[in-house]
């Protein structure tokens, strides 16, 4: 799920428009909020930790809309997945300055990056279709539920230890 479907996702489970504007200002503070407090989480835990309970977060989102779907479990369902979401954006570029060197940073944030935006393009549009298809985001957020289990289960393979850190050699004496 993205932030451009959120009052589309909300109406189509029954708010109201001013509702679905207010639901979807809320989910995007949600979203800030959860950036910048998995930044500051990554300087304080595992990155395995961190990573498994922003998708189990995400997941249970998925979970509670399609348990009880009606507009205000919606806001806060798509809370809970904009908040898990937000916290995996907050905490990746700790991440890779923990388990890459500091030379591949740029390399590796760029493909990390080039992913979502790939995702962000993808995935609305798979979501739009499927609801063409069944009037409903129920298969969008069971998809959406999966992805989030599976990524529940890779963060927990990720090592909980960072790389070993380079060594700094002193400046050797200049020669004469």
């Amino acid at each position: 799920m993205v932030m451009s479907q959120a009052a589309d996702i909300l109406q189509a489970y029954g708010a109201k428009s001013l509702f679905a504007l207010g639901g979807t200002t809320f989910i995007t503070g949600a979203i800030a909020a959860a950036r910048i407090g998995g930044g500051w989480l990554i300087d304080r835990f595992a990155v395995p930790r961190l990573a498994c309970m922003a998708h189990l977060i995400a997941l249970s989102g998925s979970c509670l809309l399609l348990s009880w779907p009606g507009p205000g479990m919606a806001v806060l369902s798509m809370t809970l997945i904009g908040y898990g979401y937000g916290f995996i954006s907050g905490l990746t570029a700790g991440a890779i300055a923990r388990y890459w060197h500091p030379n591949a940073f740029g390399r590796v944030a760029g493909q990390i990056y080039i992913a979502w935006c790939i995702a962000a393009i993808s995935l609305p549009v798979l979501a739009g279709w499927l609801y063409d298809q069944t009037q409903s985001y129920d298969q969008a957020m069971r998809i959406a539920a999966g992805v989030n289990l599976l990524g529940a289960l890779m963060a927990l393979s990720l090592p909980a230890t960072a790389r070993a850190k380079v060594q700094v050699q002193p400046p050797s004496p200049p020669r004469h």
